[in-house]
């Protein structure tokens, strides 16, 4: 693996392209020596994109369900007053309903905390 500045990779972009490309080399970009991007061959990258997808189809069903949620929330109309714990039961509850068809129970009211004595 090849390490340039970028000062070096902006007056040679060209050939580190073509080395890339075609000498299956890969350039990594540095900025006052850190790591800062890579170029890398059309080949490398589709190799790169499939194991990204791989993970995706095997990532673990605690993992989906967490995407699964967080896209409902973003669904979800903004939260009126009330707790985090009243916003989380509402939805899973709606969730649930969803997913398996059940009707979602009515909430009963809360009576009223009572704060430190």
């Amino acid at each position: 693996m090849k390490r340039v500045g970028l000062a070096e990779a902006r007056d040679n972009l060209s050939g580190l392209v073509n080395a890339a490309a075609h000498g299956q080399q890969r350039i990594v970009i540095e900025s006052r020596g850190r790591a800062k991007a890579a170029i890398v061959s059309i080949e490398d990258l589709e190799r790169l994109a499939e194991i990204g997808d791989g993970r995706k189809a095997s990532r673990s069903p605690m993992l989906r369900w967490l995407d699964e949620t967080q896209q409902l929330l973003r669904r979800q109309r903004p939260l009126a007053a009330g707790t985090t714990l009243e916003a989380l039961r509402e939805v899973r509850e709606e969730a649930v309903a969803e997913s398996s068809g059940v009707h979602r129970r009515q909430r009963r009211p809360q009576a009223g905390r009572r704060r430190g004595r």
